[in-house]
């Protein structure tokens, strides 16, 4: 176990470089990943593993993630569609859209997937894979399966809907852009695992009065 004492301003590059060890990690840990490269069969596997580590670092404000996300809504997470492990590992999930902010026109059905970076024996950097009855507001990209999401910034832009507190609680890390808006900030103690084992790190979490997120949010939307 280990903790980790962050500055915010140094903690978008501190993630990244944790998440970009851990992925890295577990690339080369997977020796079937491994072979498959050194002897080209599947280039596009090669091509798809690049891609989702690019999107797995990368490091989005608030701002940005509005303006890139195809979908923004508060969804309840359901049932797990299905595990993968490589290229990368993912969990898909059933999820019900409640609250669809931007891109609702272009929902097909008011039940989706959202693909989760981890899975039950990876957790990458602390992502505590969604629980069922959850819910959620996330920014979301749409993926090559039909009707599914991928999540745009991953851990960094998970918000737990909390009505029993009236509260939308950013998970990992703070964002100055909503720091106007804030009620308070808290480390938590947060579990990942790698390879079936399990560490800890300490991150900050940032708690918001959910009107107050929401109006943030539909202003943010508005100006884009």
């Amino acid at each position: 176990m280990f903790t980790l004492k962050i500055n915010k301003r140094l903690f978008a590059s501190v993630v990244s470089a944790f998440l970009l060890f851990t992925l890295c990690f577990y690339l080369i840990s997977d020796k079937s990943f491994s072979q498959g490269v050194k002897q080209n069969h599947d280039l596009r596997r090669v091509m798809e593993a690049e891609n989702l580590l690019r999107v797995s670092v990368a490091f989005h404000s608030f701002e940005e993630v509005v303006e890139k996300a195809d979908v923004i809504a508060e969804v309840e997470i359901g049932e797990v569609k299905k595990e993968v492990s490589t290229p990368m590992p993912k969990t898909f999930f059933h999820a019900k859209i409640v609250n669809a902010f931007k891109g609702g026109s272009a929902l097909k059905k008011n039940s989706i997937t959202v693909v989760q970076a981890g899975n039950s024996k990876n957790a990458i950097s602390g992502a505590l894979l969604f629980k069922k009855g959850s819910k959620k507001i996330l920014f979301m990209k749409e993926h090559s399966e039909p009707n599914t999401y991928w999540l745009l910034g991953e851990q960094g832009h998970y918000y737990h809907v909390s009505n029993e507190n009236d509260e939308v609680v950013k998970e990992v890390s703070t964002s100055e852009d909503l720091t106007e808006i804030e009620k308070k900030t808290q480390d938590v103690l947060l579990k990942y695992k790698i390879n079936g084992e399990t560490s800890t790190v300490n991150m900050p979490r940032q708690y918001f009065n959910k009107d107050d997120f929401i109006s943030a949010l539909k202003k943010q939307i508005e100006a884009k």
